[in-house]
């Protein structure tokens, strides 16, 4: 399965590190899986409206240009009340798939 990985980061101390950490934990997931990662959406910044590549993730999810939406953990996803709605209808009606690596969140498992 394709998938595309989001990874966010509000601390602008050692934003680098950060996102490689999440990367890596992304990567290390998604192999062990035998997925494809397909590509990374990246945001750095605090604050509900600063999510532009996560908004840019939902207009690709729509394209169908991944099946799964990786991150790390359920809060990097869920910020913002209105692309949170997004992403779940996203996952209600176009079959995209939404998958945390601390598997508080999986779809697929949840699939019938």
């Amino acid at each position: 399965m394709k998938c595309a990985a989001y990874i966010r980061t509000a601390s602008k101390n050692h934003v680098d590190d950060n996102l490689r950490k999440q990367t890596e934990m992304i990567k290390a997931f998604i192999l062990k899986n035998n997925w494809e990662l397909e590509c990374i959406y990246a945001d750095v910044d605090s604050g509900v409206n600063k999510n532009n590549n996560l908004s840019l993730m939902i207009e690709d999810a729509h394209q169908g240009k991944f099946d799964i939406i990786i991150a790390t953990e359920p809060s990097r996803l869920f910020r913002n009340n209105e692309l949170s709605s997004e992403i779940r209808n996203l996952c209600k009606m176009n079959k995209t798939h939404i998958v945390t690596v601390d598997n508080r969140i999986n779809t697929i498992q949840n699939d019938d």
